[in-house]
């Protein structure tokens, strides 16, 4: 009987949702266990429009079998309901990743261009709370409104986040839309 004083323990608390979904599928991958058709489909597109390439992991998304069943081509976007709560800026984002890593850079013996590089590069650990800008974005002014439309914050319009290059439908699904639309 092996007894353990201490459990080795990751902690992989700042990931944003897609990275925790990706985390998720590999961790189960490892023990080969049984996978509830079609919404491990789901799952991987979805990864897939974030961006998230699994195959690395072994998964194979087969994209012609998301249009046999029009339902397992879902795409689930986040919806918040925003609350008569007035949010205060310093609310709607955590800098603490970014601040972190600046610091970092700006201590380093690296040319400034490549500061100045990595610095920028750092801005992508921002993690933004979007419940929160829902709440903001409901009792701000109608300029403030159509900037954080325009800066893809909050997406009142699927069809202009389109237009806009904040999102874009897979050909497999577009087929689907154009198939219902006709």
């Amino acid at each position: 009987e092996l007894k353990l004083e201490k459990v080795p323990v990751v902690f992989a608390d700042d990931l944003p949702d897609s990275e925790v979904k990706a985390l998720r599928l590999a961790d189960n991958k490892l023990n080969e266990s049984e996978w509830i058709g079609g919404i491990l489909d789901e799952e991987l597109a979805g990864l897939a429009i974030d961006g998230i390439d699994m195959s690395q992991f072994g998964f194979d998304l087969e994209l012609d079998s998301l249009t046999a069943n029009p339902y397992t081509g879902k795409v689930n976007i986040p919806q918040y309901e925003p609350s008569e709560e007035e949010t205060p800026l310093e609310m709607l984002v955590d800098t603490g990743k970014a601040d972190s890593l600046i610091a970092e850079i700006e201590d380093c013996a690296l040319p400034d261009d490549e500061k100045a590089f990595l610095k920028l590069a750092a801005y992508r650990h921002l993690a933004f709370n979007y419940k929160r800008i829902a709440d903001y974005y409901a009792n701000a002014s109608e300029e403030m409104q159509e900037l954080m439309e325009r800066s893809a914050l909050v997406i009142i319009d699927y069809e202009d986040a389109i237009a806009n290059g904040y999102a874009r439908l897979n050909d497999n699904v577009k087929e689907m839309f154009d198939d219902v639309e006709e």
